[in-house]
């Protein structure tokens, strides 16, 4: 299989040719070399005096000067293949080097991280939990295991896992209180269609380059959600922990919502501007309001005031032509939402648009594309008017004010 110009092994093949590999079975060693590095290969020397890491080393030759490949299979059962390549002279000089270094070389028994330091008692499970949770922990386990510095942690929902040093245990801690207490938020919004038995994992490197490392993400991104891997990464914020919970919080319903509406589509202006409603927020003992974005509004007040916005042309973008254009998008997708969900339900005369968001979410349950979604939701709507009546809510004052005091995510 080819990706981007270069040559991998599928995970089906790879295991359907390593399964039969055993210390005594040399015809499928070969075969499997073979396989993997698309040369003819054959054995040069067996059972090389063992340290007590490994049952036996294999000596593999492919026939080619300065290329050294060993077989390695080690106490617990784990097969290794190493490959060196040297040229000019150092390949005349580095045989008995190479042999040498695999007779001595040792590799440690996985060895699970310690991450009793960085969990919270509070929300860590207990009773039984799903067999997607306990696998979940498994997977993440290997993920884990041998890889300096990283551990995890457990809550009802999430599986954390990070490099994070111990300096940070407090964070840590936060943000496995935060993750469960905004999903409470999401849940009251937008409740899922089915019992969610999945566990959303969370990853946060401890540095931004590790983090675009791990993530590949464009070089101003400050979190993502991964649904071909199911996971969510953040990048580390070390002196400004309430911008990473606001991209904690943006990203995190993108995770929720995906395992909510069992994984069908929704559009970018329902996705992401519910995404932003919910990283803004304040918290004040068991009041939760969902603020005004003053970031956003410094961006779009000057363009409502002269008008320069089409909220159809804005619900109609496709995906990549929403994001396109981030910087506007964005902050547009916030505004719409907003503007639904905390000023439609106080205005006078204007109980249709109180049905769009409804519409919306059963046309995604009923997996419609992201098109049919748009339509269904706006279905019956001028949206002249709708947009005119959106202006006039954003250039009012009082309008807004009243808006901001209507507390629409209930008390505990």
């Amino acid at each position: 299989m080819k990706t981007y110009g270069k040559s991998y092994v599928e995970k089906s093949d790879f295991q359907k040719f390593t399964k039969p590999i055993t210390p005594e079975n040399e015809k499928d060693i070969l075969n499997w070399l073979r396989f993997a590095t698309g040369k003819k290969c054959q054995i040069e020397g067996k059972d090389l005096r063992l340290n007590y890491g490994f049952q036996t080393k294999t000596v593999v030759s492919e026939a080619k000067e300065g290329v050294y490949q060993f077989l390695a299979h080690s106490k617990d059962n784990r097969v290794y293949f190493i490959y060196f390549e040297m040229s000019g002279a150092e390949a005349r000089d580095s045989e008995r080097a190479m042999k040498e270094f695999m007779r001595y070389m040792k590799i440690e028994p996985p060895k699970e991280a310690k991450a009793s330091k960085f969990q919270s008692s509070k929300f860590k499970p207990s009773g039984k939990v799903s067999p997607e949770y306990l696998n979940t922990i498994a997977e993440v386990k290997k993920q884990v295991l041998n890889s300096k510095g990283w551990w995890l942690a457990q809550t009802n929902n999430y599986v954390l896992k990070s490099n994070m040093p111990t300096k940070k245990r407090s964070f840590a801690r936060k943000v496995q209180e935060h993750v469960e207490f905004i999903r409470t938020v999401y849940e009251k919004f937008i409740p899922p269609i089915d019992e969610i038995n999945a566990v959303s994992i969370i990853t946060i490197p401890n540095t931004k380059e590790e983090y675009f490392s791990y993530t590949g993400a464009p070089d101003w991104s400050a979190g993502v959600w991964m649904s071909s891997r199911k996971e969510l990464a953040v990048s580390p914020y070390t002196t400004d922990e309430d911008r990473l919970m606001n991209v904690l919080r943006h990203e995190a319903f993108h995770q929720y919502i995906f395992y909510a509406l069992n994984e069908n589509r929704s559009p970018a202006w329902f996705n992401e501007g519910h995404a932003d409603l919910f990283s803004a927020i304040k918290k004040s003992g068991s009041r939760v309001t969902l603020i005004e974005d003053n970031y956003h509004l410094r961006k779009l007040l000057p363009l409502f005031q002269r008008g320069r916005i089409s909220i159809e042309k804005h619900i109609n973008l496709g995906h990549s032509a929403f994001y396109a254009d981030k910087d506007l998008n964005y902050p547009l997708a916030w505004s719409i939402i907003y503007y639904l969900r905390k000023a439609v339900p106080i205005l006078k005369n204007k109980k249709e648009y109180t049905q769009i968001l409804p519409r919306a979410l059963e046309a995604i349950a009923a997996n419609k594309n992201i098109q049919a979604v748009t339509k269904e939701a706006f279905k019956g709507i001028d949206m002249k008017l709708f947009q005119k009546d959106f202006l006039e809510f954003w250039a009012s004052k009082s309008l807004r004010s009243r808006a901001s005091r209507n507390y629409i995510v209930p008390r505990k």
